[in-house]
């Protein structure tokens, strides 16, 4: 028999001719008792509503299934290596057999490439490309979150194939505000282009896998975001250069592997 107490004290008489055993609670006993219930009550509620997973920090008795690793990229070179790399079917700018090649990784919807345009390309161009000491070539790394940057890297190449790669690549830095699929051909009309076989061109995506080349090889040497420059040349490697970084920067490279 269990008899509830108040206080110590007895609610109600039993029988003291009987034989009992007599377990004495008091009320605020019976109160955590029913909490102890309630809650091994409500944890197997919780097990079943939960699918029999409920994880309480000791360890995932049935761990889903890990995914399969995706391939990892090429590593990136180290810090301050050498890098090596080619110009390749890039479009090039200047002398063929000046000393140093800069070669350019780049989007064309980039703010900062812009800003590299607009600050520092044509200083470089009169004082270094202009004159011998430099070769520029430029390669597309359309970034995916840049939804123009493909189109543009693509319009770009159907214009080199009529021989105004560099005319359509400036003009499309100096429009970058009005950046659309619309006016990428408009501007191949601007520029004097046979429109007929432009369109066609970019209509069918003719260059896509040159780009995604490129973007390929930006991977390799460590280039993640734009614009990245390599400095140097192909038989000795090149130093890597990164952001729209003032001239400079670039004035003491290049004077560097000139020297």
């Amino acid at each position: 028999m269990v008899e509830l107490v108040e206080g110590g004290k007895p609610t109600h008489h039993s029988d003291p001719s009987k034989e009992k055993v007599t377990i004495t609670l008091r009320k605020d006993h019976f109160f955590y008792l029913a909490m102890i219930v309630l809650f091994v009550v409500g944890l197997g509620s919780g097990f079943a509503l939960g699918g029999g997973d409920f994880n309480l920090g000791l360890g995932d008795n049935n761990p889903s299934p890990s995914p399969s690793p995706s391939p990892s990229p090429s590593p990136a070179p180290a810090p301050g290596a050498r890098i090596s790399a080619t110009v390749g079917a890039a479009y090039a700018l200047g002398d063929e057999d000046a000393p140093v090649t800069i070669i350019e990784y780049s989007d064309f919807q980039c703010p900062f490439c812009a800003r590299h345009f607009s600050e520092t390309h044509g200083q470089l161009k009169a004082n270094y490309i202009d004159t011998g000491k430099v070769r520029l070539a430029y390669k597309h790394l359309p970034l995916n979150f840049h939804p123009m940057a493909d189109p543009a890297a693509q319009a770009a190449e159907c214009a080199g194939e009529q021989g105004k790669f560099w005319e359509y690549h400036d003009y499309i830095f100096q429009n970058q505000a009005t950046l659309s699929v619309e006016n990428l051909k408009v501007w191949a009309s601007t520029l004097g282009l046979d429109t007929n076989k432009f369109n066609s061109c970019y209509d069918s995506k003719k260059y896509n896998d040159k780009v995604q080349a490129d973007q390929a090889e930006a991977s390799q040497v460590g280039a993640t975001g734009t614009p990245t420059f390599l400095i140097g040349n192909e038989k000795d490697g090149f130093v890597r250069v990164v952001g729209a970084q003032p001239y400079s920067v670039f004035q003491q490279t290049i004077d560097a592997e000139l020297a």
